[in-house]
């Protein structure tokens, strides 16, 4: 059931799997010409950040909703599952938790790497924690 709802989804987007499956030794694209070429791409990229506060991490994206949607806090999308506060959700589950908004969800969860990179930049590296700054304390006087 599952795989049959993310074909009827995704059915339109059959030109991007294109873009997203890049060829073994052919230079990809720089991003923006990505986009530029494909303004199927930066529509689907303006309909995530206009939903959702979007966050790249190493095996796929974070979304957390701008609006406050009921039972979700943050949806994973990772190796192609998507993931509701940590729980896999199957297309039905994810239609009647976020609505509209799940054809855009399983839109990004079909995009590669290389895509995600293009739409949304590279994934967040994981920076040392900064010390606080040593503070003076006021001399006696």
């Amino acid at each position: 059931m599952r795989n049959t709802f993310l074909a009827l989804a995704l059915a339109p987007l059959a030109g991007l799997l294109v873009l997203v499956s890049p060829l073994p030794g052919v230079a990809q694209p720089a991003p923006a010409a990505v986009l530029d070429a494909r303004p199927e791409l930066r529509q689907l990229r303006d309909r995530a950040e206009r939903r959702f506060e979007i966050m790249q991490v190493r095996r796929g994206l974070i979304l957390v909703p701008k609006a406050d949607v009921p039972r979700v806090r943050t949806i994973e999308i990772a190796d192609g599952t998507v993931l509701i506060d940590g729980v896999p959700v199957t297309g039905r589950e994810l239609r009647e938790r976020l609505g509209d908004a799940a054809d855009t969800v399983v839109q990004l969860s079909f995009l590669d790497a290389d895509a995600r990179t293009a739409l949304f930049g590279r994934p967040a590296e994981r920076a040392a924690p900064v010390p606080p700054a040593a503070t003076e304390s006021p001399s006696p006087q």
